[in-house]
């Protein structure tokens, strides 16, 4: 089943300060969609008020027709919003494999009761769910280093065990907030990979927002600017490339058509 997000005149303040106002977008299956803009554009705040970490001061949020527009991030994520963050939010302590398995929490239908005695129904489950686990782990390239803690490993393997805890909960929609920050160009290349790859095999709409203009123009199909919390532009990344007004306010004239 394909899937659709449709943000609408989205605005947010913090105290006097104008964080975002009147952003629309909407992001479908098989399709990339970017956000883009210069620190301080309103970027993350729109990832956050898609993720429901933020409810809008005025707009609306709507997945698949259903409004999530003020309903809390538990029942987001529940509802098929993934993300991931600029920094990364992984248990240090835990391995890879436990990490990934958090992702699954939200789709739990047995007690903790029942888990905790494992038994029938409660052990199908979690069968269930360590086996999804084990197919994004090797999805990801990453089934040397599953039992690994993720305080361990280097800064671009975190970030990819991030990607795959949001990917193991089947999402509707996938938040990737700046996940080549930090990267080399190695890095860099293998996350374009499993992003377009989860595109093409899934019904997964993707929202990224990245600073690093190389990977979104290369992989992102739609593109939409912010600057000051306003939409500026939105298009394919040659129309935006190529527009004035992109090119004055974050692009300067080395990333111009």
């Amino acid at each position: 089943m394909a899937n659709k997000l449709v943000v609408a005149d989205a605005a947010k303040s913090f105290g006097g300060v104008q964080a975002l106002s009147g952003a629309s977008l909407t992001a479908e299956s098989g399709r990339v969609r970017a956000i883009i803009g210069p620190n301080g554009a309103g970027k993350t705040t729109l990832i956050n008020i898609i993720s429901c970490v933020y409810p809008p001061d005025s707009g609306s949020v709507e997945l698949n027709g259903e409004s999530i527009t003020n309903i809390r991030p538990y029942q987001a994520a529940r509802k098929g919003i993934a993300r991931t963050f600029q920094n990364v939010a992984l248990f240090s302590g835990m391995t890879v494999l436990e990490n990934i398995l958090l992702g699954r929490n939200m789709l739990m239908k047995r007690g903790v009761l029942a888990c905790s005695l494992f038994w029938g129904p409660a052990m199908r489950e979690e069968i269930e769910h360590r086996r999804r686990a084990e197919e994004i782990i090797d999805f990801l390239n990453i089934t040397d280093i599953r039992n690994t803690n993720v305080g361990a490993l280097p800064l671009g393997l975190q970030k990819r065990v991030e990607l795959g805890r949001a990917l193991v909960a089947e999402p509707k929609v996938l938040l990737l907030d700046e996940p080549m920050g930090g990267m080399n160009l190695e890095e860099k290349e293998s996350i374009c990979r499993y992003v377009l790859d989860v595109v093409e095999m899934s019904d997964t709409a993707v929202i990224l927002v990245e600073h690093d203009m190389g990977v979104v123009m290369d992989i992102s199909d739609d593109i939409i600017v912010l600057d000051q919390g306003t939409k500026i532009a939105a298009g394919t990344p040659h129309e935006v490339r190529a527009n004035p007004a992109v090119i004055e306010a974050y692009l300067g004239k080395d990333h111009a058509a």
